[in-house]
């Protein structure tokens, strides 16, 4: 028999299931014994999306970690082969002894086999008996099991050891290079503090897990834990690197970044959604993480005097978690990439550093930013003159951003991910049959239990998805597109310089604000379920009833409506652009900028809703009650004044216009 810690075929083959098993589980993919994957949800809407360089898993450590299982295994039947037959041929009886053997080995695989499953299935089971105790909020005793099967996950081990206070005890990690002390009162088990223990403190993240133990958010304290146990890997496998100092180095830039475009921008905002973010550290989440988009309707709910005054403290914001993030940390790397020497605490250049470069740096800029007069210079490494690894630095996204494949191409170049070997642009062509489209992504939470063919009908030409105001008209939206656009569901976003993410966030943001104007007309607020499609056709052609054909074009670049004003019958077309500098819509009437343009876009980029949109035009060419003021605006050039209650529900159909665009 073997030992424990010997390898064999079958401890190597299931190694490599457990290593499926996990990644199937992140993309989505996971499914119980004899159920059909094609029957769940998350797996017909997510999963075939997620599959591609840019999803949750990464390609470049499961590559690896697949060579060495497979390595591995080779090097064990070798060894079969070149070890174990030819001492059996020296026996007198060589092919009985080969036999007996061979049956003794399949013995001992369906014992272990039996073992290794039962083995499985009680670490399972326990896991989920913890789970569901620790949700349910019991026995605070249970949150410290609940460490210690983290921690063996991840392959630390743990002591108990007595504390200075006698009331206490310290539940003690031991990393490679870092040490997790986890103090809790020995009767109450409740958490007093969580500490680590490295060359230099780190307050903050003291602080993030500690708060996350003592509220018992075990999942969110798991997902911290394995980004702490890999960067201490990384440091144990690639030193002199210290790769907490490289995390540091980027949370210093980003707040330096934010100071530079606060001093010359007042509005936080406009920093947010057109620079280069605000920064988040250690909320939630260890490490650097950038607030980089939002909604209107939530950027008007936002309390920005009091997120600038706590950022001017140089501390996070819990709020600014609801907005869209990048959560900056490092994972496995197909390639070399250079970093940083000890003694450079930025990437960021100040003016007066430009001549202070040595031999080791080149200097880079980023892309022009619309907050700030030029764009910013950094330091970059030379290759073969400062510490390497193969590691590279990842922005997590939060949530998960659905992109066309364009954009996907576009950020993935950013990324520099299409250098790296054929393994992204194989799938970027590759189309999967359960793959949905951007427009079925965008809609898919709207319809109860959808399938590919219900979200396929839901978006055909002839159905019709409804908006009403509080006036007579009800606007009728049929999307008109010839082809429905593939997309990607991009969860994390690899780099090797921090100056790519300004690039990244504009691509992102477009995107971000072209889903949004879509999902304005396509929503649980308009959608109407098949019993009431045939009422729709029916009634289509009532007065009351304004038909729009909407085409997505190029997204998500451009969106267009057409539609007729009712009594005069006069046709409208309004092209919708979305430029990547500042992620804006843009109104353009019939192919000619004008005055009433200009108007028209400052209504869309305020409410960032086109049924909004429609109705402010409707207003104004109609010309009854409001529709007369907003005709002589536009004759005299008077400016309409734009306000939006709030604070605002979380539908964007929920958001009123106060005093409809009256007249100042």
């Amino acid at each position: 028999m073997n030992t424990p810690n010997e390898s064999t075929v079958l401890s190597s083959v299931h190694s490599l299931t457990s290593l499926l098993k996990a990644v199937q589980k992140d993309w989505g993919l996971h499914s119980h014994k004899g159920e059909n994957p094609h029957d769940s949800k998350e797996t017909l809407t997510d999963s075939s999306n997620a599959i591609h360089s840019l999803g949750p898993v990464n390609l470049a450590k499961l590559s690896a970690d697949f060579s060495n299982n497979i390595n591995l295994l080779r090097s064990i039947l070798k060894s079969c082969r070149d070890v174990i037959i030819p001492e059996a041929s020296n026996y007198d009886q060589p092919e009985g002894v080969m036999r007996k053997l061979i049956n003794l080995l399949k013995e001992e695989a369906q014992i272990s086999s039996t073992l290794l499953d039962l083995q499985e299935s009680i670490s399972e089971c326990k896991g989920l008996l913890l789970d569901a105790c620790t949700d349910s909020i019991q026995d605070p005793k249970l949150v410290n099991k609940q460490i210690m099967r983290i921690a063996k996950e991840f392959g630390n081990e743990t002591f108990f050891e007595k504390h200075e206070n006698p009331e206490f005890s310290t539940l003690t990690i031991i990393g490679k290079v870092i040490v997790l002390d986890i103090d809790f009162n020995k009767r109450s088990y409740a958490i007093n503090k969580a500490r680590i223990s490295y060359h230099y403190e780190i307050h903050q993240v003291d602080d993030l897990l500690t708060n996350l133990l003592q509220s018992k958010n075990i999942k969110l304290f798991r997902k911290n834990f394995e980004v702490l146990n890999r960067l201490d890997e990384f440091c144990k496998n690639h030193s002199p690197i210290d790769f907490f100092q490289c995390l540091k180095c980027i949370t210093s830039d980003i707040y330096s970044i934010y100071e530079r475009e606060s001093s010359f921008e007042n509005d936080i905002s406009r920093i947010m959604v057109q620079g280069h973010g605000i920064p988040i550290s250690n909320v939630e989440l260890m490490g650097p993480s950038i607030a980089y988009w939002a909604p209107r309707y939530l950027m008007l709910e936002t309390n920005w005097d009091m997120i600038k005054g706590i950022l001017g403290q140089g501390i996070g914001y819990e709020s600014l978690t609801k907005f869209y993030r990048l959560w900056i940390t490092m994972e496995d790397s197909h390639s070399i990439n250079e970093f940083l020497a000890l003694d450079s605490p930025q990437y960021l250049l100040h003016d007066d550093q430009t001549e202070e470069l040595n031999l080791s740096y080149d200097i880079i800029t980023d892309d022009t930013s619309t907050v700030l007069p030029d764009p910013l210079k950094f330091k970059n490494p030379k290759k073969g003159t400062t510490p390497s690894a193969p590691v590279h630095f990842v922005a997590r996204l939060e949530p998960p951003v659905y992109v066309t494949d364009s954009t996907a191409r576009i950020i993935g170049n950013y990324a520099s991910i299409r250098s790296r070997g054929n393994i992204l642009s194989g799938l970027y062509e590759k189309r999967d049959t359960d793959t949905m489209s951007l427009e079925q992504l965008l809609i898919k939470d709207v319809i109860p239990n959808p399938t590919l063919s219900v979200l396929l009908t839901a978006l055909s030409p002839g159905v019709r998805w409804e908006t009403q105001f509080d006036q007579q008209y009800i606007q009728s939206y049929c999307l008109e597109n010839l082809f429905l656009t593939n997309a990607k569901k991009i969860d994390r976003v690899p780099f090797t310089h921090i100056s790519h993410l300004y690039a990244i966030m504009k691509v992102l943001r477009q995107q971000l604000t072209f889903n949004t104007l879509f999902q304005s007309i396509f929503n649980s607020s308009s959608y109407r379920s098949s019993s009431d499609y045939q009422h729709t056709a029916e009634t289509m052609f009532e007065e009351n009833i304004i038909n729009i054909k909407v085409v997505t074009e190029e997204p998500p670049k451009q969106i267009s409506v057409s539609f007729e004003i009712p009594d005069t019958k006069q046709s409208l077309t309004l092209q919708i652009l979305i430029l990547s500098q500042d992620a804006q819509p843009y109104v353009i009437f019939q192919g000619e900028s004008s005055e009433f343009d200009r108007k028209m876009t400052l209504v869309l980029q305020t409410c960032q809703n086109i049924p909004m949109l429609v109705r402010w035009v409707l207003n104004a060419f109609i010309g009854t009650g409001i529709g007369n003021e907003i005709g002589e605006d536009i004759a005299t050039g008077i400016e309409p004044s734009v306000e939006l209650a709030a604070p605002l529900e979380d539908n964007l159909m929920d958001i009123e216009i106060v005093d409809a665009f009256s007249v100042e």
